[in-house]
């Protein structure tokens, strides 16, 4: 039996708890089963899913979109014109990528003023154990684990998003310390303070 599904629940469980209310969503690597707009497709206004391996469609509130976001070194995702998006996720996603600055900044140009990016992804700390259930164990799925390119640290995560223009950053752990969810806002150009 893979335990990543449980990984995945307990992620899930993090985010769901930060999806407002007639929100415009945005699922950054959302996957082939698209399980997390699904599970908010009645709190939203809109949801956009994003992945590389995605069939594009549109049914009722959702809109799937086929984008290799990590083989640019810019990013500018494929949303229509005043699409309004004010929450982006990206849940275990950043680990998988080359262009992690790129794909932030993408996220970060994307987002209306005041709009909230909310990440998951493992901690440096997590490798070995996370290497040693899927290559000794098999409980996870080994070529999810193969396919990590660079596990970030809090400091890094943090300085990142701050480098892009991201504001009142928060970060938190879970999993024994094992995941972590960083918070960002983009901030208003106007002064406001974020609420």
């Amino acid at each position: 039996m893979k335990i990543h599904w449980w990984m995945r629940k307990w992620r899930y469980g993090k985010a769901l708890k930060r999806v407002k209310e007639g929100a415009v969503v945005m699922d950054v690597g959302c996957g082939n089963e698209h399980l997390f707009l699904d599970m908010i497709q009645d709190r939203v206004r809109k949801g956009y899913g994003i992945d590389k391996k995605v069939e594009p469609y549109v049914e009722q509130k959702i809109e799937m979109m086929n984008f290799d976001f990590d083989n640019k070194s810019v990013v500018r995702f494929p949303l229509p014109e005043g699409s309004g998006v004010n929450q982006v996720f990206m849940l275990a996603v950043i680990e998988h990528v080359y262009h992690a600055r790129a794909i932030l900044e993408g996220i970060y140009n994307a987002l209306e003023e005041g709009g909230e990016f909310f990440l998951t992804t493992p901690t440096l700390f997590s490798k070995p154990v996370l290497e040693f259930l899927s290559y000794r164990l098999k409980l996870v799925c080994e070529d999810q684990i193969r396919d990590h390119k660079h596990y970030f640290a809090k400091d890094e995560m943090e300085g990142l998003l701050g480098e892009i223009g991201f504001r009142d950053i928060r970060h938190k752990y879970f999993q024994c310390g094992m995941n972590q969810m960083i918070e960002a806002r983009k901030p208003y150009t106007d002064g406001r303070m974020i609420a």
